[in-house]
């Protein structure tokens, strides 16, 4: 809250304010304030759960933790306070391929490339037999169909385009 002191007196709200001192010679000397107090604004709080950084209002954060940042109001020219409260978890790769889209019975078992974070598992759409920990496929085990791979890595989760089985 601002306030204002005039001869001692304290002033914390919108109003004309007037005081008469007498100054060294005797004479008296009127003082007046047209004081207008505007609030302060304190504006919303954002919360973000954010990989690998957030970018908030031209600034990265990349940790967790809360952050506040003032704006000029253009109306009354206080300042406004908004704030974020950001969780961040670090970036994560989780990228892999296999070197082919399509797989007959009888070739032998894709396995995957995995370019990024290699501590994931491996999933699929039901009827493709895969090892979770390298990913695997077993053709011989797995049943004709258009089936998709995911590899998840901590929070992150990254699909390859289906892998075709064929008779």
């Amino acid at each position: 809250m601002l306030q204002l002191y005039l001869e001692w007196v304290e002033y914390d709200s919108t109003g004309v304010y007037s005081d008469t001192a007498t100054n060294i010679y005797g004479c008296d000397s009127l003082t007046s304030i047209n004081l207008t107090i505007n609030p302060r604004l304190f504006g919303d709080t954002t919360t973000i759960v954010a990989c690998g950084g957030y970018d908030w209002n031209g600034v990265i954060y990349d940790s967790t933790g809360i952050y506040n940042d003032t704006l000029q109001s253009a109306v009354s020219g206080c300042d406004s306070i908004i704030t974020l409260n950001l969780t961040s978890y670090p970036d994560v790769d989780a990228s892999f391929t296999y070197d082919d889209g399509s797989y007959c019975v009888g070739d032998a078992n894709p396995v995957p490339t995995i370019t990024g974070d290699t501590t994931g598992s491996f999933t699929s759409s039901t009827g493709l037999a895969i090892d979770a920990s390298s990913g695997v496929i077993d053709i011989a085990s797995s049943n004709v169909g258009d089936y998709l791979v995911s590899y998840i890595v901590g929070n992150s989760n990254w699909q390859t385009p289906s892998p075709k089985v064929l008779e």
